[in-house]
């Protein structure tokens, strides 16, 4: 007896369901009413002087105005809850979620299990990143992003949706950075000279036209400002070549976790200490992403496919992911700064799309060749996606934060020298005494 569509979905959704709600009820209990590493800085900087400077000025090489608008809607309202905001944080990640699921679903409108795919999504190896509300930078320019890429690709073309996209660009930028809008707005040039020199879809002056002022506007009103409006900046940066060992290990790391959900760290960690479990999660995932990797070329040299807007959509997001990872590496890849799972946020969006590739191609193609690429692809995804099954990330992550309120009470008490290293590098002194004079109060 075959189960029916309805039922599959069903269940999908209540599984996938259960894991979002897990997460919610870990972060729930694991919060901590602490600010964490770079939220000392911004917290006191923005509530001392809430002006349009501040706003738009730089944090390192970031832009994150709505991240400091939300700091300040959280003093003004709740006189600063950091638990209220991580929270916050998560619902907004849900809502990015969602949104990307809409797009993946018009490519995936037969597969009743879609749901299963965005697991990974939601795996307790984005615990860091879901219990630090800062984050919520990386949340607002997905949720940007993906919102300009459903009016610039799949709603109807026209000059409305092309200014809705661009504005959308534009908030992505100024949430933290222009590197994944920039993906974004590559492919939808890419997608309107292909359709038009290429595909000959018979584009007429206004169109051409559009893509012109189109491209114009996104470079001189969202990527030049970026650089130009330069207030506070305070780089970390030390740029790597294209052309470097690190810049390439960087990438290929990255690439790992974005085809298999293999955190970058496991491979560093796992070739250090040469464990067998390490070894061979690593190894499958070689496999995984060399099968992801054919899988996505395959589907770009499928002219039927490259026509269908849902599928140019899903292009466009992996631009601005890849886009992302390249520009990241150039930044970061030298110094090896921050804790690699801070980018899994926006890595992690590609995995429903390669999974809905991966079973489109055997649709297409149902040989025994696609048929072992698709079981071989799942298997190894699953395995990771187990693995990484560990709740008690969450307590880990806590008793830092408690550990930081401890230190500052030792402060308080005369016994401590305001270095609380687990929950900020620098001493906290004038932090805290800003914190005073803003009437915040971080401890018991």
């Amino acid at each position: 007896m075959s189960i029916s569509y309805k039922t599959i979905n069903t269940i999908s959704w209540i599984t996938l369901i259960i894991f979002i709600t897990t997460n919610l009820v870990f972060i729930a209990n694991s919060s901590v009413n602490i600010p964490y590493w770079d939220e000392w800085v911004t917290i006191t900087k923005i509530l001392s002087d809430f002006s349009l400077e501040n706003i738009i000025a730089f944090h390192n090489e970031h832009r994150i105005v709505f991240t400091k608008l939300l700091l300040y809607a959280s003093y003004y309202l709740n006189d600063l809850n950091i638990v209220y905001l991580i929270i916050i944080n998560y619902f907004l990640y849900i809502i990015a979620i969602f949104i990307l699921y809409i797009i993946v679903k018009k490519i995936a409108t037969d597969i009743p299990y879609l749901p299963l795919f965005f697991i990974p999504l939601f795996s307790p190896l984005l615990a860091e990143s879901f219990m630090w509300s800062f984050l919520n930078q990386f949340t607002f320019t997905i949720i940007f992003g993906l919102l300009a890429v459903y009016f610039g690709f799949i709603k109807k073309r026209n000059n409305l949706n092309t200014i809705i996209m661009t504005l959308f660009l534009l908030l992505s930028t100024l949430s933290i950075s222009f590197v994944f809008p920039f993906g974004i707005m590559v492919a939808y040039i890419i997608k309107e000279l292909s359709n038009n020199f290429i595909f000959k879809l018979g584009y007429s002056k206004v169109d051409i036209y559009r893509l012109i002022i189109t491209t114009i506007t996104f470079f001189f009103i969202v990527y030049l400002p970026f650089f130009y409006f330069n207030a506070g900046l305070d780089t970390q940066a030390i740029l790597s070549s294209p052309l470097t060992l690190n810049f390439w290990l960087f990438v290929i790391k990255s690439y790992m976790f974005i085809a298999t959900t293999i955190p970058i760290e496991a491979v560093k960690n796992g070739l250090a200490t040469m464990s067998i479990e390490a070894i061979f999660l690593i190894s499958i995932s070689i496999i995984a992403t060399i099968l992801a990797t054919i899988t996505i070329l395959i589907s770009l040299l499928n002219k039927k496919e490259l026509l269908k807007p849902e599928f140019q959509a899903c292009v466009a997001i992996a631009f601005g992911v890849f886009s992302a990872m390249f520009i990241t590496a150039i930044g970061r890849a030298s110094i090896q700064v921050l804790v690699p799972s801070r980018n899994y946020f926006l890595y992690v969006i590609l995995i429903p799309i390669i999974s809905v590739l991966v079973i489109n191609l055997y649709k297409r193609n149902k040989k025994n060749s696609t048929l072992i690429l698709l079981v071989t692809y799942f298997l190894i995804l699953s395995i990771n996606t187990v693995e990484h099954m560990k709740f008690d990330k969450y307590y880990d992550i806590e008793k830092t934060r408690l550990d930081g309120i401890e230190c500052i009470e030792l402060y308080y008490s005369g016994n401590g020298d305001s270095l609380c290293e687990s929950i900020y590098s620098e001493p906290l002194v004038n932090y805290l005494k800003q914190s005073h004079e803003l009437k915040l109060s971080f401890t018991k």
